[in-house]
């Protein structure tokens, strides 16, 4: 990106955490170095799998975690929380050209589609 005052910026929900290519982006942007933000909504479901039957442990911030990139979890529900998290995000990623996770822990007010059952 030619270390100019500019990052790419990726949402996806925490189903998509579960993927071979989550991981090889979180793997590459570390290897590479590059300012990456990676910002997860998790609100606890994969369509119709609850988190519980997708993965153990903390949830996704420890996953950027273990390939070496900052992570950070924020209220998801708080407006200001993901503005000020995001905007130090964006800062950090820039100055120091480094990928940084956000995981935005909300929750599902409805369904994700037809094939859905939670609630």
């Amino acid at each position: 990106m030619d270390k100019k005052d500019a990052c790419v910026v990726t949402c996806f929900g925490d189903g998509g955490s579960s993927t071979g290519d989550f991981h090889s982006a979180l793997n590459f942007a570390a290897v590479m170095v590059e300012p990456v933000i990676f910002f997860c909504r998790n609100n606890g479901w994969a369509i119709s799998t609850p988190i519980n039957d997708q993965f153990q442990g903390d949830g996704i911030v420890v996953r950027g975690r273990g390939y070496g990139i900052k992570s950070i979890r924020v209220d998801g529900n708080d407006a200001l929380a993901i503005y000020n998290t995001v905007r130090t995000a964006r800062q950090m990623a820039i100055s120091e050209q480094r990928p940084i996770l956000i995981e935005s822990l909300t929750y599902r007010a409805g369904h994700h589609s037809t094939s859905s059952t939670s609630g």
